[in-house]
């Protein structure tokens, strides 16, 4: 079945405000609109390691290990943008503080996780 997709800003703002602490269903859901939104942060095999997060899960299957991976995988999109080759990328530039101007989701996502406020 999955994970629903965020639909509003109010939908995030509910979801977050269950608990100040991010969940393992938080973090899946953000991770979920980040990578059906705008598509999976740029070089994942090269500049980041996923398989480091595989293999945590492979010893620990729990959501809080599961719950650290989508966190690392987040943190890292935000450092790298979407994959270049993603019908979002515009060209081979893409400029953080105008989509996260554009998109309320997107920035409550961004402050929540990187800033954690």
């Amino acid at each position: 079945m999955g994970t629903k997709l965020i639909e509003s800003k109010a939908e995030l703002d509910e979801l977050l405000a269950k608990s100040k602490v991010l969940t393992y269903d938080q973090a899946q859901a953000m991770h979920v609109y980040i990578w059906k939104t705008y598509g999976q942060a740029n070089d994942m095999t090269g500049g980041y390691v996923d398989s480091q997060d595989m293999v945590a899960l492979l010893k620990k299957p729990t959501k809080a290990t599961a719950r650290t991976a989508y966190i690392n995988q987040i943190c890292y999109w935000f450092q790298e943008g979407p994959e270049r080759d993603t019908k979002h990328r515009v060209e081979d530039t893409f400029d953080l503080l105008e989509t996260l101007d554009r998109d309320p989701i997107l920035k409550t996502i961004y402050r929540r996780v990187v800033w954690g406020k």
